[in-house]
């Protein structure tokens, strides 16, 4: 504040030297101050400012006066008007206005008055460049701390999204202490004179005050991270405990809260007096405050959502699909087995658990119906999901319910679908496949087989072998029936054993399972809206962008340009997909002048699948397809209309 006072107090007193001595020269003065301030309120008050000074009668002074007051305002304008040209322009402008002013009127004034504007100037002059050489060594003192207090701020910030509240909580510490220091170096009392400087003063300001708000900021979350105990949430003997998920939300608020503030304080010291390195470093710090802001958002988003979802107000079921891309399907894989899990108070009891047969045989064809989305309808509709009579679905839906690959529709379908199929009203559905179940055997250890009923070493499925296991070699189990019944025991046992057992804290769960979420292996379906938007905003929603003409992601994201999608749905009912690769090229030609954009995509599939030495159903087909002949239907999803294809 007091640098906005200074400004226009030198301004109205140079204003004021040359006011009453001036007549033509003031007008033009003013008026170019006004017009160059590159404002119509700033044209308007200039050219007032100047028609005024001329036209105002001189009674006793008052002339000088006014015109004084009125050239400041024209000048103050000039002065926060950021012109484009160059660094300082409006500054050097109005400078040399206020000088030419203040010159000619010093000239005219009495020698006493010219005399004590000597003396002043004598005194300020060194005043200010002892102000501005205490600021540099100011700044010169704090950059080490600055630089220390930088590093160990963006670390704790990476260790907070890691999920390391104890290392976030050590690193936020050792932030805090470096710019106190820093801000220790920059107040010092020679610096304080670089307040009274014009340019110095806003960068002083700047890094004064952007050094102590970090400073509190650091402080503040280290101590709010001591309320933070994620190593408390983890699942133990298949409960986890909804008031220690609950004791989040305060911490986390606070933490917010501090976050916030920081990013006020950015916004608080921009100013158009500071110079471009210093412009661009305030740039990037609003830009990394901006991003924890809203990954802070998100965590208390989720602290918020996380009782609820956990059975605190209620019990909660949920659908669990178990996928296989051995037979493609848009989602991740045909879902060959499902569960029922029910969360009550935190408890998570397995209630279901069967193979999609059962579903398909739960209801007599003609007595299911599916009412919606629209557009999953009318695009998968006729694979047995309305092509019924009266629209109802076929008798086999369940096995093709995963061929979209926009998770947010399939699981609005299954939730409709479930309970048409033997089950209850469901909360939300979870999908995952065979590569996400190889993770979580990370937490559950090895699962083991009947004696003799698979090919895997010394009969246990490891997070090593599962993958493979579950994508063909339980294939070699040529029988169908005891195939399905291994991989029933398999999925069942790692299923209780997950929801019976203790998990790791959510930070080791995020270094596993994180890599299946970001693949679209693991993905989430809320039926509430709010629950939905939790979902969406983590990157569990698996839902795909839509893209407005403008190429901006209208839901799930903030992604911006063009947007592509590809999914297989197996077309020829067995288990070849195994043996299924394929490559994409994607390539896209913008002409700015036109305003329009081109693009070609190149997708190469190969099919590796031998034509002997696997059981039928795995290269045969029941639609009479010759052994090792794939059939896949490709969807591709894009902005751009397709204008030719070639195959």
């Amino acid at each position: 504040m007091i640098d906005t006072i200074l400004v226009a107090f030198t301004v109205g007193l140079v204003t004021w030297l040359g006011a009453s001595a001036l007549r033509w020269d003031m007008a033009v003065a003013t008026i170019v101050a006004g017009v160059a301030s590159w404002s119509i309120a700033g044209a308007l008050i200039g050219f007032a400012a100047g028609v005024g000074g001329y036209a105002i009668p001189d009674r006793r002074g008052v002339k000088s006066v006014i015109t004084a007051a009125m050239v400041a305002v024209a000048l103050n304008l000039l002065c926060r008007s950021q012109l484009d040209l160059f660094f300082g322009a409006s500054s050097i402008i109005g400078i040399a206005i206020a000088l030419a002013i203040s010159a000619i009127g010093l000239h005219r004034r009495t020698p006493a008055t010219r005399r004590a504007v000597r003396i002043g100037v004598l005194v300020a002059a060194p005043l200010a460049l002892l102000g501005t050489v205490g600021l540099a060594h100011g700044v010169w003192s704090a950059a080490g701390d600055l630089r220390s207090a930088n590093r160990q701020a963006e670390q704790a910030l990476d260790q907070l999204g890691d999920g390391d509240v104890a290392a976030a909580r050590a690193s936020f510490t050792g932030a805090a202490a470096a710019f106190q220091q820093a801000d220790g170096a920059l107040s010092n009392p020679v610096a304080q004179l670089a307040r009274f400087v014009p340019i110095v003063a806003q960068h002083r300001s700047a890094a004064v005050e952007l050094s102590a708000g970090a400073a509190t900021m650091s402080t503040a979350i280290a101590e709010h991270l001591e309320l933070v105990n994620l190593g408390a949430l983890t699942v133990v003997d298949g409960r986890i405990d909804v008031d220690r998920v609950r004791a989040l939300q305060a911490p986390l608020l606070a933490i917010q809260t501090q976050i916030e503030t920081l990013d006020r304080s950015i916004a608080d010291v921009r100013s158009p007096w500071l110079i471009g390195p210093a412009d661009e470093r305030i740039d990037e710090l609003a830009t990394d405050v901006e991003a924890q802001r809203e990954r802070g958002e998100d965590a208390l988003a989720v602290a918020i959502a996380a009782p609820a979802l956990l059975g605190g107000d209620g019990p909660r079921v949920y659908f669990i699909a178990f996928t296989t891309p051995a037979e493609a399907r848009g989602l991740g894989g045909f879902m060959g087995n499902w569960a029922e899990m029910t969360v009550d108070d935190g408890t998570i009891t397995l209630t279901k658990f069967g193979r999609t047969d059962d579903l398909e045989i739960a209801a007599a064809p003609g007595t299911r119906f599916i009412t919606g989305p629209a557009d999953w309808l009318s695009r998968y509709g006729a694979f047995q999901l309305n092509s019924g009579e009266n629209g109802s679905t076929s008798a086999m839906p369940w096995h093709n319910i995963t061929m979209s690959p926009n998770m947010e529709s399939t699981g609005q379908v299954i939730a409709e679908l479930y309970p048409q199929s033997g089950g209850q009203s469901i909360d939300g559905v979870f999908s995952l496949d065979v590569f996400t179940l190889a993770r979580f055997l990370r937490f559950t250890g090895p699962i083991s087989l009947p004696e003799g009923s698979g090919p895997v070493d010394g009969g246990q499925i490891t997070s090593e072998n599962a993958a493979k296991f579950l994508l063909n070699d339980q294939y070699d189990q040529t029988k169908l029936d005891a195939r399905v019944d291994v991989l029933e025991t398999f999925s069942h046992a790692m299923v209780d054993a997950l929801l019976t057992g203790s998990l790791p804290p959510p930070a080791d769960l995020v270094d596993v399972l994180g890599p299946m979420v970001d693949q679209g292996r693991l993905v989430a379906y809320a039926v509430r809206a709010d629950e939905q938007d939790i979902l969406r905003r983590v990157g569990l929603s698996g839902t795909l962008p839509i893209v407005d003409a403008f190429g901006t992601a209208t839901t799930d994201g903030e992604a911006s340009g063009d947007a592509l999608a590809i999914s297989f749905n197996n077309a020829a009912g067995n288990k070849i997909d195994y043996y299924l690769g394929s490559a994409a090229t994607y390539t896209v030609t913008a002409d700015a002048t036109t305003n329009t954009a081109t693009a070609s995509l190149e997708l190469v599939m190969t099919n590796s699948a031998p034509l002997e030495g696997e059981p039928s159903y795995v290269i045969g087909s029941p639609v009479d397809l010759p052994l090792g002949e794939n059939r896949t239907y490709v969807s591709v999803f894009s902005r751009l209309p397709v204008t030719e294809l070639l195959i």
